[in-house]
């Protein structure tokens, strides 16, 4: 490892945590994972130029036909690409954005690395060319690699894509992966570094839990409401589960009326709608406890990491989970394991923290002194610098 300053030009989707680009397409998981890992490397020593496109639905999802590119400027020299925003020709407009875009950043100073957030055919195919035109590496973070019928729609669309990543990712000079089975199964052989999430100086400053004085025992969920995380699951557990237990959801996605009809139905369900980082610290310490229900029967989890967990054991409050397949085992003893992802299962794992919490808070304790000494960004972030020298 040598001492100078990496230069670095990322390509992502990372957009300000704000009303105006909190579109349906937004996601504040893949949000929160590259403004994490921008800023780990920069605390590392690097120095980004980022240009990044924002997440819209497009057109007539949206009514928006055409989306304006902008210098945002901040820590990062953010600038945001345009693009047409139909389908297919947005990928189209993008690909060539970010063609000329990076010509000119490398043009004007040239970086070390080229880096992006996955390996998107629009993405990925123009960061190769500059990649060899430049003889600059390319080194992709790749944090999710979604398989049709399963993460995704199966469609033309989304096969191109799969089909794209499993013929790019084995070429790679090296990558940084999101969980160990995509370096295993996708890039054998292939240089690459495990970074499956991190925490934010935000998330570090969530105040230990403590067992709460309410007479109610609240269980909080906080994520995308889809099926692949056991919404209904968490629901119909519910109804085996004491009266003084509640449910607590906070997010959105494709079970948002489901959770708004259930709260409207049994007052014990509580929707607390999209939070942001402070209403989730709010909610946070006011539980007994928090669930992560990741599925492997309604997804293929191989790889995709639930980074939500990492943000829950931060908090100090006891954590029950699935052990879906890209879960890494050094997480296990800090959590309650989901014997199976039936309704059932989840209630007795709730009643057996109900009935243990001395030991349900113990484990909880390690669990956030666990992720803030190995999972921090800044910690994430040296890691991922080191690496990129040594491919």
């Amino acid at each position: 490892m040598t001492e100078r300053e990496l230069k670095i030009l990322f390509i992502g989707s990372v957009v300000p945590d704000t009303a105006e680009f909190r579109t349906p397409a937004f996601s504040r998981a893949g949000n929160l994972a590259q403004q994490g890992l921008l800023d780990g490397m920069a605390d590392a020593g690097a120095q980004l130029k980022l240009l990044s496109f924002q997440p819209v639905p497009a057109f007539p999802r949206s009514r928006q036909l055409t989306v304006l590119g902008r210098w945002l400027g901040g820590r990062h020299q953010q600038r945001t690409l345009p693009f047409l925003n139909l389908p297919y020709l947005k990928q189209i407009s993008l690909a060539g954005g970010i063609l000329f875009a990076g010509m000119a950043a490398i043009r004007q100073q040239r970086p070390d690395y080229l880096m992006s957030y996955n390996v998107n055919s629009f993405v990925s195919g123009p960061l190769g060319v500059l990649s060899k035109a430049f003889h600059i590496p390319y080194i992709p973070v790749v944090y999710d690699v979604d398989v049709p019928g399963s993460t995704v729609p199966d469609r033309l669309y989304q096969r191109w894509e799969y089909a794209w990543a499993r013929r790019v990712l084995p070429r790679l000079r090296g990558a940084v992966v999101g969980t160990a089975l995509i370096g295993h199964n996708l890039m054998p052989g292939r240089p690459r570094v495990i970074v499956e999430g991190g925490l934010n100086w935000s998330q570090q400053q969530y105040a230990p839990g403590t067992p709460t004085q309410d007479p109610t025992f609240d269980i909080v969920f906080a994520g995308a409401l889809e099926r692949y995380n056991g919404i209904d699951v968490m629901l119909e557990a519910l109804q085996h589960l004491p009266s003084d237990v509640r449910l607590h959801i906070a997010g959105q996605g494709a079970l948002k009326s489901a959770v708004e009809a259930a709260a409207v139905n049994d007052p014990r369900v509580i929707y607390h709608g999209l939070l942001d980082m402070a209403g989730l610290r709010t909610l946070y310490a006011q539980g007994d406890l928090l669930i992560n229900h990741r599925s492997d029967l309604r997804l293929d989890s191989r790889y995709v990491f639930p980074s939500k967990l990492i943000e829950y054991l931060a908090s100090g409050l006891p954590v029950l989970s699935t052990r879906f397949r890209s879960l890494p085992d050094d997480y296990l003893p800090f959590m309650g394991v989901i014997a199976d992802e039936s309704s059932q299962a989840l209630a007795q794992a709730v009643r057996d923290v109900m009935a243990e919490p001395h030991t349900a808070w113990n484990r909880a304790a390690r669990g956030r002194e666990f992720v803030i000494a190995h999972k921090a960004w800044a910690i994430q972030g040296r890691r991922i610098l080191d690496f990129l020298e040594m491919v």
